[in-house]
């Protein structure tokens, strides 16, 4: 079943509305710094996020979401980190050193602020709730990554509508409500 894709900019959010964000929607509204490179759509999806909380739409977190956004910004310090002469840790082991502890700290202060706006977290379901065949085919098939498809099914055993600018979404079908902002996506879901 295709999904549906609604523009974020039109949506009448209502309070029966339960959205689930994904990382970059996080991404844009709780950035790592002032200076990060934001996306095109920084902007609109703050603005659409007030008019999320305005509506008291539930906004609800899936922990893949959650670790997805530690890791991106873990890896940004990583990256940061490697410019300076002599740096020739691992990933792992700058997670593991002195070097991170800063950065883990304000990570955790921003996940923190995220999950202060979120009515409920996704928890994990057990497999013999998802039609894991369909996960594994799109993952398979290089169709987006495993990620994606787990958090794409949860919304569809949840009944969750998904708000995402990623494009990647649109070579999946899982018949769930997907809203954004990336015009790319207005191609392949049904309004």
């Amino acid at each position: 079943m295709p999904n549906r894709v609604s523009d974020a900019a039109n949506y009448a959010f209502t309070g029966k509305d339960k959205l689930c964000f994904d990382t970059n929607i996080w991404l844009n509204l709780f950035p790592p710094t002032l200076s990060w490179g934001k996306s095109k759509w920084a902007a609109s999806d703050a603005g659409t996020f007030k008019r999320i909380k305005q509506s008291q739409a539930a906004i609800v977190i899936d922990v893949s979401v959650l670790s997805e956004y530690f890791n991106r910004l873990a890896r940004l310090e990583w990256e940061t980190y490697r410019k300076n002469p002599g740096s020739g840790l691992s990933f792992k082991n700058f997670r593991n050193s002195i070097y991170f502890k800063p950065a883990a700290e304000a990570v955790a202060l921003l996940a923190s602020k995220i999950i202060a706006q979120c009515q409920q977290t996704i928890q994990p379901i057990a497999l013999h709730n998802f039609d894991i065949t369909h996960i594994l085919d799109d993952y398979r098939s290089a169709k987006c990554d495993f990620t994606d498809s787990v958090l794409a099914e949860n919304c569809r055993v949840f009944g969750y509508s998904l708000f995402t600018n990623d494009a990647d979404f649109c070579k999946i079908d899982y018949g769930i409500d997907i809203i954004t902002h990336n015009p790319a996506l207005f191609q392949c879901g049904f309004p």
